[in-house]
């Protein structure tokens, strides 16, 4: 019984959080959070990575972050971050958050002969004024450099 209050409280939490948010976005030019959350990719032959250029006022939840493969022969290793910001949050307590400019390094192995990685991205941030954006679901599509006999597979320490 305690857990199910406890589910409902953090329930009831998050839709107040996303209410109070909603009245604030009426007093504010909202911007799309692909004009918040700008990032362009790049690629090497162990990695590809993120390069985020986060508007001033707003910011992103590491533990929001998400990455998968939409390619099948191509497999996705543990995300590298960078140290981030102590943040507290009203509704979701100390979370760790990245604004500005920072780079997340993903390493990738290649299981056939694919040249282009369609990578799912998962994320979620707000903005300062007290907005908060719904978990955001976007593909990138990232050419890769040309297989050579080391990339993609042989290399140590990347999965």
């Amino acid at each position: 019984m305690a857990r199910i209050n406890l589910k409902l409280t953090a329930l009831v939490a998050v839709l107040w959080a996303l209410l109070a948010s909603a009245a604030l976005a009426q007093d504010k030019d909202v911007l799309p959070p692909d004009q918040v959350f700008k990032y362009t990719t790049r690629a090497d032959a162990d990695r590809v990575y993120l390069d985020f250029d986060i508007l001033d006022g707003y910011y992103l939840y590491r533990s929001r972050f998400g990455f998968a493969s939409g390619t099948d022969d191509i497999a996705l290793g543990a995300a590298g971050f960078p140290r981030g910001e102590t943040h507290t949050d009203d509704y979701f307590g100390e979370q760790e958050i990245y604004r500005g400019k920072f780079a997340i390094a993903i390493p990738y192995r290649r299981t056939g002969a694919g040249s282009n990685l369609e990578l799912k991205l998962k994320l979620q941030g707000c903005a300062d004024f007290g907005l908060c954006y719904l978990p955001q679901d976007w593909t990138a599509k990232i050419a890769l450099p040309a297989a050579t006999a080391t990339a993609g597979g042989s290399r140590p320490g990347l999965f």
